[in-house]
């Protein structure tokens, strides 16, 4: 028994040695090749050569080593790869080989980009064009849009009986409400010595430094112009989205959409502008309210009228009699106060030159050429309102019921009439 070696199998292990017993056995999992393996590469990773692999130093924890991330593979990964039902991934494929094709008297060959499909390129060859993967094919030329053609009959004969024969209709009702005592204004009394309406004649109209043929002449001409020029240079720019199909009447003549268009914002333009004297006028003959001057061209007897004198209170004179002793002309004019037309007429046309200019023009890359031109637009009918009331025209009251008339009907026009100026297709009506 002197004879064994210290530290053998069957001999103790004496206090303060350690034991070289090995280590304890880890079951069938140990006895696998491919851990065997694994356990091999990752030893010989560390240093400890082929037997070290086997087993762990002296005095380690059991497997100790195998917590540590082998540098190629990992034990337990090649356990499970080794359990597993899956086969093993296949190796890499070889690099690819490419033959040489210089000869002794030709410089070295020179390899293209990764995308011209590799291989190897002679010298003095002309370059190839590299090729892009996954790229889809250019998409064919679009040819050009074929205006669409519609046949229609009655077109032509709604304009001329329908369209027209509602323009003349309104305009004969707008001069008869202006220019002739179809409809007699409406007479509501007045108080005696009244200041609202005791300022001084400022003259006849023509007088006024904005008179009536300049008023009328603005009014009409400026959104006209407006929507031409804007139409011309909306043709020259080029084809609108969603245009109008150009409508064949009979056999021989064709309406093409600008033309139409034209004719439709300018006829729904004419049309409100009737209807905005329309509005005016009937306001002022069923009111009858009295201009800041009515008292000057009245000129009533206030002794015959029992008016007590300026310090009592008004007395009120009903309507009837002959309370003015004033131009019958004038007395009348004077009643017609309530809305302002002159005011009406300009919102009007300011409004509908302004939305026009706002929804059909193209911007181009300025951002205030538009903003400027509604501010533009805007700025005459509220002068000529201040006007109107600074030569004791019209009430503030008067000035403001015609801006609100014809804003409305110009808002109304645009939005439900002509579609916020788009074309068929653009608005989709």
């Amino acid at each position: 028994m002197a004879g064994r070696r210290r530290g053998g199998p069957g001999a103790p292990a004496a206090a303060g040695t350690r034991s070289s017993a090995p280590p304890p056995s880890v079951g069938p999992l140990g006895k696998d090749p491919g851990v065997r393996a694994g356990l091999k590469v990752h030893g010989e990773g560390r240093g400890l050569g082929a037997e070290g692999a086997e087993r762990a130093p002296a005095g380690a924890p059991p497997f100790r080593h195998l917590l540590r991330p082998a540098p190629r593979a990992c034990a337990l990964r090649g356990a499970a790869r080794s359990l597993g039902s899956s086969p093993p991934p296949p190796p890499p494929p070889p690099p690819p080989q490419y033959r040489d094709v210089s000869v002794a008297t030709a410089p070295p060959p020179s390899r293209g980009p990764p995308g011209d499909g590799g291989g190897v390129k002679e010298a003095g060859a002309p370059p190839r064009r590299p090729r892009v993967q996954g790229c889809p094919p250019p998409p064919p030329a679009m040819a050009a849009p074929r205006r669409e053609v519609k046949r229609s009959g009655s077109i032509v004969p709604c304009f001329l009986f329908v369209e027209l024969g509602i323009l003349g209709g309104t305009a004969a009702l707008a001069y008869q409400l202006e220019f002739t005592d179809a409809f007699p204004v409406h007479d509501g009394g007045f108080f005696c010595r009244d200041p609202a309406y005791g300022r001084p004649y400022p003259g006849p109209p023509a007088a006024s430094r904005a008179p009536p043929a300049l008023i009328y002449a603005l009014v009409t001409a400026v959104p006209v112009l407006t929507i031409v020029v804007g139409e011309l240079l909306g043709r020259l720019g080029g084809p609108r989205g969603g245009r109008d199909p150009t409508i064949l009447w009979g056999e021989c003549c064709y309406l093409g959409a600008p033309l139409r268009r034209l004719l439709r914002f300018l006829g729904v333009f004419s049309f409100g502008l009737l209807a905005t004297a329309i509005f005016a006028n009937a306001g002022q003959v069923v009111t009858g309210a009295p201009a800041p001057h009515f008292l000057a061209v009245c000129r009533p007897n206030y002794s015959a009228l029992g008016c007590a004198p300026p310090a009592a209170p008004p007395r009120f004179v009903p309507p009837g009699g002959a309370p003015c002793a004033g131009d019958p002309p004038l007395v009348a004019a004077a009643r017609r106060a309530f809305p302002c037309k002159e005011a009406a007429l300009g919102a009007y046309a300011g409004a509908y030159a302004g939305l026009y200019v706002t929804l059909a023009w193209r911007g181009g890359g300025s951002r205030l050429a538009k903003p400027a031109a509604v501010l533009g637009f805007a700025a005459p009918p509220f002068l000529l309102g201040a006007l109107r009331v600074a030569e004791h025209r019209n009430h503030w009251g008067d000035v403001l019921a015609g801006f609100l008339t014809g804003t409305a009907i110009a808002a109304f026009l645009v939005t439900c009439v002509v579609g916020n100026f788009q074309s068929t297709g653009e608005s989709g009506q």
